[in-house]
């Protein structure tokens, strides 16, 4: 949990010592104990009583109140982690894993490593195409 602490303080060097502490004690708990600690926080901090689901009826309500050109954009952006997800049967990105493990990287590691690669890759592609949209 060190590193969470260094973080803060990096970050907010104004913080006291007690509230470096209290956060580290929030995240460390939510880490243990996930969202029930997430609800039990939120209680404690924020007063939010209630369901932290989002209902169907505001999933549609967000949906049709995003403008249509951010609608297009995680349309596509679909599209693209699908084709992604299909490029990660080949050998290629399947390579990604293994040098990473021929490296040393712990194997859970490498999975989300080869994950946050794909997920760039889609991003990055996801912007040429806005761009190119725009001009």
């Amino acid at each position: 949990m060190r590193a969470a602490g260094d973080t803060l303080s990096h970050v907010g060097r104004g913080f006291s010592r007690a509230v470096q502490r209290q956060v580290e004690r929030i995240v460390t708990d939510v880490r243990l104990r996930g969202d029930a600690a997430v609800r039990e926080w939120s209680r404690k901090l924020d007063g939010l009583t209630g369901p932290f689901e989002v209902s169907p009826a505001e999933l549609r309500q967000g949906w049709k109140d995003t403008p249509r050109e951010v609608r297009a954009a995680i349309r596509l952006a679909v599209r693209h982690v699908g084709m992604v997800a299909a490029q990660a049967l080949s050998c290629e990105v399947a390579l990604i894993r293994v040098d990473l493990v021929f490296l040393g990287v712990d194997p859970n590691y490498s999975v989300v490593v080869q994950g946050v690669i794909m997920v760039i890759v889609v991003m990055i592609g996801g912007l040429i195409t806005l761009r190119r949209q725009r001009t």
